[in-house]
């Protein structure tokens, strides 16, 4: 790469330089409807022609871009996909729990998702499925929320090994601070980890309900939840025990994909 790519110091800064540009470049094709020109790819980066012709030449060579058959546009190439399918789905098992999932969201019309931890502050949709209802809520792979946020997240929370400092800043960034509002909170999560499940009416979403199972390791080590979602009025006629039960016994399909049954 050229010297004006690599941020124009050479060596270890250069190379961070040139990674970051390359992964704004893969960021902006991974946002954006339609194949992008080069043009577009380097107004949408802030990169100069050449340096965004160099950096795209170089993506498209190892694959992680691709030329697109609509003309001299570029778009995501079949690596980067793959390397993201990985991602979201580390075990060729999950094949297997898509299955399951379906079964489940077809059997009492509502969504599942299973999330996954994703840094230190959120978490991460990895596989949806959807119920067979005519009017769905819209779920997708790869949404990511914050930490202690729905009835996922209270399953996060029921499970944190955060000290209290951190536990006390994750809840500050869904808005619950005081004394008082930390204290219900964790005897809230204490209570959903006791009985096995959360539940959320109405607070993530106006007009919808979430229920949340934890995945667990064989040494109850929580590694996702999956969190299975209707509309309010749903709820409030749904065979819960049976839902939870169905879920459960899925948490345990999930982490024997994932090889964390013990």
């Amino acid at each position: 790469m050229t010297e004006e790519i690599a941020g124009g110091s050479g060596g270890e800064k250069g190379a961070v330089a040139s990674i970051s540009k390359a992964i704004a470049i893969l960021r902006l094709l991974g946002s954006a409807n339609a194949p992008l020109t080069m043009t577009e790819i380097a107004r949408g980066t802030h990169l100069t022609p050449s340096s965004c012709h160099d950096l795209v030449s170089t993506l498209v060579s190892i694959g992680l871009v691709q030329a697109s058959s609509l003309g001299k546009s570029y778009e995501l190439g079949a690596r980067t996909v793959k390397l993201a399918k990985r991602a979201l789905h580390p075990s060729d098992k999950f094949h297997e729990v898509q299955h399951s999932m379906n079964l489940i969201s077809d059997k009492y019309d509502i969504n599942l998702t299973i999330y996954q931890p994703f840094g230190s502050q959120s978490y991460l949709s990895t596989i949806v499925s959807e119920g067979s209802a005519p009017i769905r809520i819209r779920l997708s792979p790869g949404q990511e929320h914050k930490l202690f946020q729905g009835a996922a997240g209270r399953m996060f929370a029921a499970y944190s090994t955060l000290d209290a400092a951190e536990f006390t800043a994750q809840l500050d960034r869904i808005g619950v601070s005081g004394d008082k509002a930390v204290a219900a909170f964790r005897q809230l999560v204490a209570d959903d980890k006791a009985r096995g499940w959360t539940e959320d009416h109405g607070v993530t979403q106006r007009g919808v309900a979430a229920i949340g199972v934890p995945i667990l390791t064989g040494d109850a080590r929580l590694l996702g939840v999956i969190e299975l979602v209707m509309f309010q009025r749903q709820y409030e006629h749904a065979p819960i025990a049976a839902i939870v039960r169905d879920a459960t016994h899925l948490a345990q399909e999930v982490a024997g994909a994932l090889g964390r049954t013990a």
